[in-house]
């Protein structure tokens, strides 16, 4: 009854029924008392928690958890900092053990304080007293290292944060896009908006600046690491020569395992690639330890980029086996799985995995679903990508800048350049401007079929749309005008480049222009783009799905 009048607001109900317990002889236990703080510090009502915080102490009934946590928050929002540190120091007294919302609220209260350097440290301590942080503790500590101007405090909260295995929300990846922007990576903060590619910039950015390196817990950081834990470039000499001494510190580390260790130690292994997996695999085994997707992520890069050489395919096999095995079931390693498999035109594996996906009710994203039309796109198999780009609509599941793209090229490159060139105009009304990637395809996909007036036109409307052109943009355009014979226009956008004066001399024409499609290509397999998202995209994307 009393929670459901602090629902309704009707504060005067609730201290009715709380005075007609006591006058009935009901003696009010720690849960009611709780609930009471509870609906006091929702009205902003500091009067009436401490009130009830007096009663509880007169009546000797003994606080928890729960409700040190309620009092402590409430004295915080109501400016009362000190009071709220004074109650937290009451708490641990009573050996009444503080949670991660405590902790929290905490930080919460320092960070208003205007004592950040303390709410970071306090953030640091958490791993010492067994407290995980929360999407809430992040949030609040990127939110005011922004403000403070610390940015790349804010990237390295969010990659740790990431690989905790905590989902990223809309405000947390705005704050985070708008540290980068402020730090001039405009193409980093593009993706980690959009959440395509993220986890190449965290490893990109984060390889040499992992929050938990600052603290005294992990470190990747030679300077930092604690006493107990080896260097991971100190670990990493002693793995190559692995015998007792190495299964003897192996054995002490064991029990501190903690991701962003693993993964700066793997860094050190990235020559040795059947040595990375034999660590990889040992740390898997370790008890408490949980491999996240950038440790999966890592290895397969590191056995990947071995293969390719020429080398360790029967290991690349073995890994690939062990990540399709139980415990693969979340969309990250799909992907990785995918992507792998896709770089390698590895068509029947790809879609295995995709299959598995829906075996195991793992719902595909948009990488997923554009990987796989730039897999069929780049093999040729431009029917099947556009399957994959309907399935894509059915499933509700919203195209990106860099999956629009892709199709146009796919649809190009299959002779449906009426198809390609009105999915492009339809890109406004979809809530994307086309990058210089979109342009750049589609110039060369006109330049194929010898529409040279037309990519002329098209480079024209990119730079008056202020897009700056790519170097393989202006390559692509003064290559395919060579070929047309308009040798003048050629040279004149030649010449813009220094490297490439001089570049007609080349006897093989052919190659020229295959190179180019090449560059193409590769371009638009990456991610060099920023969406922009808009509310009218769905009501556009039957439209284009009709035209295409």
């Amino acid at each position: 009854m009393i929670d459901l009048f602090g629902k309704a607001g009707n504060y005067a109900a609730m201290e009715s029924v709380v005075e007609e317990m006591c006058q009935e002889g009901h003696s009010l236990s720690v849960v009611t008392y709780t609930i009471l703080i509870h609906w006091y510090r929702h009205a902003k009502d500091l009067n009436g928690v401490r009130r009830v915080w007096k009663q509880m102490a007169e009546k000797s009934v003994k606080a928890n958890v729960v409700t040190y946590t309620a009092y402590i928050d409430a004295l915080v929002k109501g400016n009362c900092h000190l009071e709220a540190m004074e109650v937290f120091r009451e708490m641990q007294e009573s050996r009444c053990r503080p949670n991660i919302y405590t902790y929290t609220v905490l930080i919460h209260s320092l960070v208003e304080a205007g004592k950040l350097e303390a709410a970071t440290e306090l953030f640091y301590k958490l791993g010492e007293v067994k407290c995980t942080p929360n999407g809430v503790t992040y949030s609040l500590l990127m939110a005011s290292h922004f403000k403070a101007g610390n940015f790349e405090k804010v990237f390295t909260l969010f990659r740790a944060m990431r690989e905790s295995g905590i989902g990223a929300s809309a405000e947390q990846r705005s704050v985070v896009s708008r540290s980068l922007e402020a730090l001039g990576m405009p193409k980093e903060a593009g993706q980690i908006r959009s959440g395509v590619d993220e986890l190449k910039v965290l490893l990109k950015l984060g390889s040499n600046d992992l929050l938990a390196d600052e603290s005294r817990e992990i470190s990747g950081n030679e300077e930092m690491a604690p006493n107990w834990l080896p260097k991971p470039k100190q670990l990493a000499k002693k793995l190559r020569v692995w015998g007792p001494e190495t299964d003897t510190i192996l054995e002490q580390i064991g029990r501190r395992l903690k991701p962003p260790y693993v993964m700066n130690v793997l860094k050190e292994l990235r020559t040795n690639a059947a040595l990375a997996w034999r660590f990889f695999q040992w740390a898997q085994s370790q008890e408490g330890y949980k491999h996240t997707q950038y440790t999966y992520m890592k290895v397969v890069e590191i056995v990947g980029h071995v293969s390719k050489a020429g080398s360790s395919n029967e290991l690349m096999e073995k890994v690939l086996s062990e990540l399709e095995k139980e415990g693969t079931n979340d969309l990250d390693k799909f992907n990785t799985l995918i992507k792998y498999y896709s770089e390698n035109n590895n068509i029947a594996a790809a879609e295995q995995v995709f299959n598995r996906m829906s075996a195991v009710e793992c719902k595909a994203s948009e990488t997923t679903y554009t990987l796989l039309i730039d897999m069929y796109s780049r093999t040729g198999a431009h029917a099947k990508a556009l399957e994959v780009y309907e399935e894509m609509q059915k499933a509700e599941c919203k195209p990106s800048m860099h999956t629009y793209t892709v199709l146009m090229y796919s649809l190009a490159r299959s002779g449906k350049m009426t198809e390609a060139e009105t999915l492009f105009e339809s890109l406004p009304s979809l809530g994307f401007k086309p990058s210089a990637v979109t342009y750049t395809a589609l110039m060369q996909s006109l330049l194929n079929i010898g529409e040279d007036n037309k990519a002329l036109a098209l480079f024209e409307r990119m730079k008056e749309a202020k897009i700056s052109p790519t170097k393989i943009t202006l390559k692509v355009l003064a290559k395919g005008l060579r070929k047309a014979g308009r040798l003048e226009e050629a040279q004149k956008i030649a010449d813009s480049l220094p490297y490439m004066r001089g570049m007609f001399l080349e006897p093989e024409e052919s190659q020229r222009i295959s190179r180019g499609a090449k560059e193409v290509q590769d371009l638009v397999s990456s991610n060099f783009f920023q969406p922009i998202a808009s509310s009218d995209a769905s009501k556009e994307e039957s439209y284009v799905q009709t035209a295409v």
